[in-house]
Order: C-alpha cells, then sequence, then structure tokens
C-alpha cells in the first residue's frame, strides 16, 4: 500500500501539444481513485506518468514521499493491469500469474503460495492449467488481475480494465473489483470513460477534460455539487438537462425564463441570485437532472410538455421531450399515462436545480 502525491505534473508532446497540464492530487494509502473523462481528455497519458511508462514533463511525482520522476517502471513497486489483458497465448493461467515472479527470482514455493492464492481469490483455482484462449473475456481479465495481485505492490493501476467486456459481464467485474480492493486494503488508481463505473467503484473522482482537472471529490458530492457545466452533464445516465435561460428579477422574486418555461426560483436560491446577477435578463444555463422532472397533473407550476419518445427500462421510463425549441430528458414511473406525441404536464424540482455561466459554464446557483 502506498500514498501518491502529483504537483503540477504536466505531459507535453512534440509540437507543444499539451496533454496533460499541471494536475494537483493526494491519493491516501488503501484509497480507490477514479480518474474519468472522455476520451483523449488525458487520463490514460497521466496513469501512464504514474506508472513509468511516460516521461514526465513538468512537475513532481512521488510514491510514500520518494519523488520518482526519473525512477524506471520497474523499480516502482506497482502493478499495471492494461485494457487488452496483456497475457501470453502459450502460457497456461498459473505460468501467466507467476511470470513476473519467476522474472525477479522468487523461491517456487513463494511463487506457488502466492499464485494459489490470488487463484481463490480471484475464483479462478480449477483453471490454472488452461490457457487465456480457453477462457471467456472476464476470466482473461482475472488473470490480468491476478497476476497484478501476486506482485503485492505498492500501488495497483487500471486502464480501461473493463472496456472489452459486455455489459452484463461488466457489472459483475465491477463488482469483483470493489470486494478485491476491500479484500486488499491496496492503494487503486483507475482510469474509464464510463462514468457508470466511475460512481459505482471509486472512494474519489478526479474528473478531467483536455488534459486539466475538473473536480475531485466524492461520486456523490460531485453528482450533487459539480464545479461547472461539463462535470454536471458528464456524471450521471441519463445526463443533466441544460436549458439555455435568462434570469429575470420581478419585484423580490427571481425567475428563470425561456422558450415554454417560466419558472419562479425558490426562496432558498435568492440570495445566491441577489450575489450573481446585479440586473436582470442576464444569460444563463439552468441545469435539471432526470429524475428531478415529475410528471404531475394539475399543479399551478406544472409545464407543458410534448413527449417524443418513450424508453421503457422496466422499472422506470425515461421520457424525450419537447419544451418550446428545447428537449430534455426525464425518468418517470413505470406506471406513467404518458404517449408519445401527446402532451405531458412536468414540474421541476428548482430545489435540486443547478445554474450555470453561460459564457464559462462556471456553476453559479
Amino acid at each position: 500500500m502506498a500514498t501518491l502525491t502529483l504537483k503540477n505534473i504536466s505531459k507535453i508532446y512534440p509540437g507543444n501539444v499539451r496533454a496533460v497540464s499541471e494536475v494537483n492530487a493526494e491519493i491516501g494509502d488503501g484509497e480507490f481513485v477514479i480518474l474519468v473523462g472522455p476520451s483523449g481528455c488525458g487520463k490514460s497519458t497521466l496513469l501512464r506518468m504514474i506508472a513509468g511508462l511516460e516521461e514526465i514533463s513538468g512537475g513532481e511525482l512521488s510514491i510514500d514521499g520518494r519523488v520518482v520522476n526519473d525512477v524506471h517502471a520497474k523499480d516502482r513497486d506497482i502493478a499495471f493491469v492494461f485494457q487488452n489483458y496483456a497475457l501470453y497465448p502459450h502460457m497456461t493461467v498459473g505460468e501467466n500469474m507467476a511470470f513476473g515472479l519467476k522474472m525477479r527470482k522468487f523461491a517456487k514455493s513463494e511463487i506457488d503460495h502466492r499464485v494459489t492464492e490470488a487463484a481463490s481469490i480471484l475464483g479462478l483455482s480449477e483453471y490454472l492449467q488452461r490457457k487465456p484462449g480457453a477462457l471467456s473475456g472476464g476470466q482473461r481479465q482475472r488473470v490480468a488481475v491476478g497476476r497484478a495481485i501476486v506482485r503485492q505492490p505498492k500501488l495497483f493501476l487500471f486502464d480501461e480494465p473493463l472496456s472489452n467486456l459486455d455489459a452484463k459481464m461488466r457489472v459483475t467485474m465491477r463488482a469483483e473489483l470493489i470486494k478485491l480492493h476491500k479484500r486488499l486494503q491496496a492503494t487503486m488508481v483507475y482510469v474509464t470513460h464510463d462514468q457508470v463505473e466511475a460512481m459505482s467503484m471509486g472512494d474519489r473522482l478526479i474528473v478531467m477534460k483536455n488534459g486539466i482537472v475538473q473536480q475531485v471529490g466524492a461520486p456523490l458530492e460531485i453528482y450533487n455539487k459539480p464545479a461547472n457545466q461539463f462535470v454536471a452533464g458528464f456524471i450521471g445516465s441519463p445526463p443533466m438537462n441544460f436549458i439555455h435561460c435568462e434570469v429575470e428579477k420581478r419585484g423580490n422574486d427571481w425567475f428563470v425564463v425561456s422558450e415554454g418555461l417560466n419558472l419562479k426560483m425558490p426562496l432558498s436560491k435568492f440570495h445566491a441570485l441577489a450575489t450573481t446577477y446585479q440586473n436582470s435578463d442576464a444569460k444563463a444555463v439552468l441545469g435539471i437532472r432526470p429524475e428531478d422532472i415529475h410528471e404531475k397533473s394539475g399543479e399551478p407550476e406544472a409545464v407543458n410538455a410534448r413527449v417524443e419518445i418513450l424508453e421503457q427500462l422496466g422499472g422506470e421510463v425515461i421520457a424525450t421531450c419537447s419544451l418550446g425549441s428545447n428537449e430534455i430528458t426525464a425518468r418517470l414511473s413505470a406506471r406513467t399515462q404518458a404517449r408519445t406525441d401527446e402532451q405531458i404536464e412536468l414540474v421541476f424540482d428548482l430545489e435540486r436545480a443547478k445554474l450555470f455561466d453561460a459564457a464559462s459554464g462556471r456553476t453559479l446557483v
């Protein structure tokens, strides 16, 4: 187990292509931290710099207080689990798991003990004599994880290890990795573009965009208090609805106004609105999650929307609706009477809504 400290870590490729910009983070001993963001945001590059597989252009990287910028990957005491498993096809499962220990000249008795223990943890005991070609994708990924476990490293690094699996197997493997972390109490850094993986697995998330850290925090903290519009839209499925609007003050009340929308903001938002907006007709973006839009008829604050698409998911219905020129998504009860191409009355839970600056995307309210 280990602590990991990143101070102003940057990666600049030839041609002044900046892949990662001045990342600062403290990862505690035994913590499970997720690097999450869209493809090309720099998260895998950052992970490879931690592993020693990419040279660091700027900043300082420390493991357990030891600066390792110039330390070779094999001397950092880390284990890396790749997206494509990287197993030797001519070796058995047991041989694949033992290979790294053999290269380090461990005694055969110690190798056998570690491989047997890791296989038991991962449910691979009956497959030790098989070769990777005879295994399913999920089993191969468990072998790759087992190869990392037998090393007993200070730090585990995972680079999108579940992306090649089907949807059902990804759910199963997520649960396996969560249980593995609880059992080993190891420090883990995990890269994914899948925000569902990130929300369900990590102690903390580091959300990235264009090589820049947007927000660091616990999953629910980021979900409920996003730092900006990008984070709000990236974390959450279906994603948060965004409606471009104007903020108006009428007497002592505040309203958000858009085509098909004229909503009075709740008292709890008044102080923030008064602090942010010095005059009326200011541009903003209203953000509200699908689960905070409810189907209610006859309510004075309800808005009329037209149902465009209904996605039946069994326990709930995802409704895509048009509201003037805006398109919004709502989570509805499985018992909804809504029908495609018909009107529906919706109520916005504005206590949970966000307002973002229209130009910068920064969270305002």
